[in-house]
């Protein structure tokens, strides 16, 4: 009875489902995951999954993915699968982001375009290299602490030799979007049918994500 009441005991003291509660916070492959959201974008095709968003040549659109986090620190990788205009763009946005309209650099979002520039609304941060097809852009954001990170391969954080979102140095600063929530968010711009396809953490991460930061 005693061993009984104690493994009942400790069942009891597991954590329960909960939205910044990850299995898996090192390399992709399980844990909580995301998809794009087919209900909350514009201008957008998804395809395979509801993981690959490609753009309509004719106007520019955006997409959020369905999880949103107000607290925690998440990753993810979003592959550029082919050529792409200079307003497609991928990383972060609030649930306020305008999505028909949201590669202009100045609508609560915090990204890094083809050209490799990263912007949060409508400062220029960094330029990490000019992002083109199969490149792997990896974003990771401590969504409490309001600080991005993104990289272009392997390459360096916020292309900062000294930033690592491990130690929480050099990640930029989200506090000019409003509001508190954040959603991982890609953008095609209009004049070609540009093409991502992100990675949540259900399979294997190509590079690996940083120490302390969950799958979406």
């Amino acid at each position: 009875l005693a061993l009984f009441l104690a493994c009942l005991s400790l069942a009891n003291a597991r954590p329960g489902p909960d939205s910044n509660y990850n299995v898996n916070v090192v390399s992709g492959g399980g844990g909580s995951t995301t998809t794009f959201n087919p209900s909350d974008l514009a201008n957008i095709t998804l395809s395979n999954g509801n993981l690959t968003a490609t753009g309509n040549s004719g106007s520019d659109g955006s997409v959020r993915a369905v999880a949103n986090h107000s607290t925690g620190k998440y990753f993810y990788e979003v592959t550029s699968n082919t050529s792409a205009s200079s307003d497609s763009s991928a990383g972060m946005a609030n649930g306020s982001t305008n999505l028909s309209t949201a590669p202009a650099s100045a609508l609560l979002i915090g990204t890094v375009y083809i050209s490799g520039n990263i912007y949060v609304n409508n400062s220029n941060i960094a330029n990490i290299g000019a992002v083109v097809a199969t490149d792997v852009i990896g974003i990771a954001v401590d969504v409490g602490g309001q600080l991005l990170w993104i990289r272009r391969n392997a390459g360096n954080w916020n292309n900062n030799g000294s930033a690592d979102p491990a130690t929480g140095v050099g990640g930029t600063s989200l506090a000019a979007l409003a509001g508190s929530n954040f959603y991982p968010w890609v953008s095609a711009g209009g004049g070609s049918s540009p093409q991502w396809t992100a990675n949540f953490g259900a399979t294997a991460y190509a590079h690996a994500a940083p120490s302390g930061f969950g799958n979406w």
